[in-house]
């Protein structure tokens, strides 16, 4: 009877287990890596979908857990084997071999990410959450490519960036076949470097100014060793033309860099009409955590540019003086709390 005891003693603590690590790796997975491969392991703008027929690398489970331990040179998918442990990897491994297990393109590919009880299948227009069902509404079929900002001006027309360099009115569900004229070039030869957020004046009615965040280089856009970083502008649309730019933030070539990755930019407009913007790390960990570097962080400066008095580093020694936080691998949600007024931002994976 003992020896029963003892085996059904042993049972429950392997069942234990086995579920722990299925929880440890869907954790590991909401947090580190949704924001590039998708809440429901079918990509993104940023990364591939991880289920998938076609794998490169192989798709059992050592090969899965290599491509986590080491990276892969010259993309986004850098090496994780210093920020996960042996055991999470194997289990973020087993996580994604089970996604992949029996799943035929257009099924739904798991049945719990973060908090997604149940994901959208391919075509499926409704994700259910633990508190409440999320419907999506396809806005744009087609005559757009890899979106980043979509700005509303009204119910009826929208303001849309491509990753490319582009900014193209939706309206009514169509995309405008004129694009915006004289937009600014954008370095887009390093990584996810091109367009990205988008942000309309909180009085963009009366003066008309659009906020527009991109990979810059002052070398040659196409050269893919320039050294470039996110500069922030301004501008007015009118007739389909780009006119009256201000630069808002821009840092000198010294601090920017060579082959990045993680731009990790989105706005956010306060309720005292500051801006904020962020800036990721470019797979540089430990320059998120330097004042006198622009990567790794979330910044704040007034509308016109100018740099709030009350920054946290506004008087620190060798700080840029727009930081507003700091570790920040790459922020892709920003929002404020409607009641307490605290900023809120989402990103997989802080740098301390």
């Amino acid at each position: 009877m003992k020896n029963v005891s003892f085996i059904i003693a042993s049972l429950s603590i392997l069942l234990i287990s086995t579920t722990t690590f299925a929880q440890d790796a869907e954790l590991l997975y909401s947090t580190h890596c949704a924001g590039c491969h998708g809440a429901d392991l079918r990509g993104t703008t940023s990364a591939s979908a991880l289920v998938k027929t076609e794998w490169q690398r192989g798709n059992d489970r050592q090969a899965i857990a290599a491509t986590i331990r080491e990276g892969i040179p010259s993309t986004t998918m850098t090496t994780w084997q210093n920020v996960f442990t042996d055991r999470q990897i194997k289990a973020l491994a087993d996580f994604i071999v089970e996604a992949n297990s029996g799943k035929q393109a257009g099924e739904t590919a798991v049945t719990s990410v973060g908090h997604v009880q149940e994901t959208a299948s391919a075509d499926s227009n409704r994700i259910n959450s633990l508190k409440y069902p999320l419907q999506i509404e396809r806005l744009v079929t087609r005559d757009i490519s890899t979106p980043w900002g979509i700005e509303f001006v009204n119910s009826d027309t929208a303001l849309i960036s491509e990753r490319e360099g582009n900014l193209k009115w939706m309206v009514r569900g169509t995309i405008d076949p004129n694009p915006i004229r004289s937009v600014p070039a954008t370095h887009t030869e390093s990584s996810t470097g091109g367009y990205m957020d988008i942000a309309l004046d909180p009085e963009y009615h009366r003066n008309g100014w659009v906020y527009l965040a991109y990979s810059h280089t002052n070398g040659d856009i196409n050269d893919p060793e320039a050294r470039a970083l996110t500069k922030v502008v301004r501008g007015r649309i009118r007739n389909h033309r780009w006119i009256d730019q201000q630069t808002l933030f821009e840092v000198p070539d010294s601090l920017m860099v060579v082959n990045g990755n993680r731009w990790g930019c989105r706005f956010l407009f306060d309720e005292q009409q500051r801006l904020y913007f962020s800036i990721g790390d470019m797979a540089r960990a430990d320059d998120s955590q330097d004042l006198s570097k622009a990567v790794g962080k979330v910044f704040r400066i007034n509308k016109d540019g100018s740099i709030p008095e009350d920054n946290p580093f506004v008087d620190h020694p060798g700080a840029l003086p727009q930081i507003f936080t700091i570790g920040n691998r790459n922020v892709q949600g920003i929002d404020q709390h409607p009641a307490t007024g605290q900023i809120w931002a989402t990103e997989h994976g802080p740098q301390g």
